[in-house]
C-alpha cells in the first residue's frame, strides 16, 4: 500500500505529493499505480531506504533526486533513460519523479525537502 505525502521545499509546502511505496512496489515500477487517474497530484515516488534507484521497465525518462537522512538534496539526475541503475553512497532515500519535475520544482543540491508522513 502506498501513502501520499505532501512535498515541502525549503520549508514551503507545494501542491505536489509523492507516494511512499512499500519495498515490493518500489522494486516493480517507479509509479506502482500510485495516483493513477490523478494527473498533476502525484509527481513521483519516495523510496526509503534507497542508495540506488533503477529505471528498469520505464517507458521513458525519469528524474532521480538522492537525499540525506535530514532531507537535504545530495544529487539530482534529470531525464534518466530507461534501463539504468543509479547510486549515491551517502543517500538514505531518493525521489523518483516524472521527467522534468526536478527542474520545474527547482530542486538543486543543498536544498532541504520535508517528506514527513
Amino acid at each position: 500500500m502506498s501513502a501520499r505525502i505532501q512535498l515541502c521545499i525549503d520549508g514551503q509546502p507545494t501542491r505536489r505529493e509523492v507516494a511512499r511505496l512499500g519495498r515490493l512496489q518500489r522494486l516493480l515500477w517507479p509509479w506502482a499505480r500510485a495516483g493513477r487517474g490523478q494527473a498533476g497530484v502525484i509527481c513521483g515516488s519516495w523510496l526509503r531506504p534507497a542508495r540506488w534507484v533503477h529505471t528498469f521497465g520505464a517507458r521513458g525518462p525519469v528524474d532521480v533526486v538522492f537525499l540525506r537522512a535530514d532531507g537535504v538534496v545530495l544529487e539530482v539526475a534529470s531525464r534518466v533513460a530507461p534501463w539504468k541503475l543509479l547510486s549515491c553512497r551517502q543517500a538514505t532515500s531518493a525521489l523518483r519523479l516524472r521527467p522534468g519535475a526536478a527542474r520545474r520544482l527547482g530542486l538543486q543540491p543543498g536544498m532541504a525537502l520535508d517528506l514527513m508522513s
